[in-house]
């Protein structure tokens, strides 16, 4: 599902790009205007499930779930293409490497564990506080 969220996008973005965009424009131009494409936004999805009332329901982690896998994906994605222009931009050969790549992919998924141990350490403990300091009635001062 979430492969199919950057594929869609950067295809079609392309396609637009090539169809719309004056004078042409280098392949690589269209290229990134379709991977920009695939970033999505997962607090946009999470502000429509909360209002739908259906933010605590099982489907709602998946559709969470695959919206970051979707969005590291985009953020691979945009790597490469980045790459790709740079190399066409400089007239050398367009290759892609394999090394700076895997750089991108070990620090995306070390940013999402680290957030998610950083969130758990962190905001559990917070929330906690703020329970307690939650008064029973109205505050009257004065």
């Amino acid at each position: 599902m979430a492969v199919l969220g950057v594929i869609a996008p950067v295809a079609l973005g392309y396609a637009l790009s090539s169809v719309f965009l004056p004078g042409g424009g280098a392949w690589y131009v269209h290229l990134f205007l379709g991977a920009t494409l695939a970033a999505t936004s997962v607090g946009l999805t999470a502000r429509v499930l909360k209002d739908i009332g259906r933010l605590d329901a099982p489907e709602s982690n998946l559709i969470l779930g695959a919206a970051v896998v979707d969005d590291i994906l985009g953020l691979i994605v945009l790597a490469i293409v980045l790459g790709l222009v740079h190399a066409a931009d400089a007239g050398g050969a367009i290759e892609i490497s394999v090394g700076p790549i895997l750089l991108i992919v070990l620090k995306a998924v070390g940013f999402l564990g680290g957030s998610v141990i950083v969130g758990r350490l962190l905001f559990v403990p917070l929330m906690r506080l703020v329970r307690l300091a939650r008064s029973p009635g109205p505050l009257r001062y004065g």
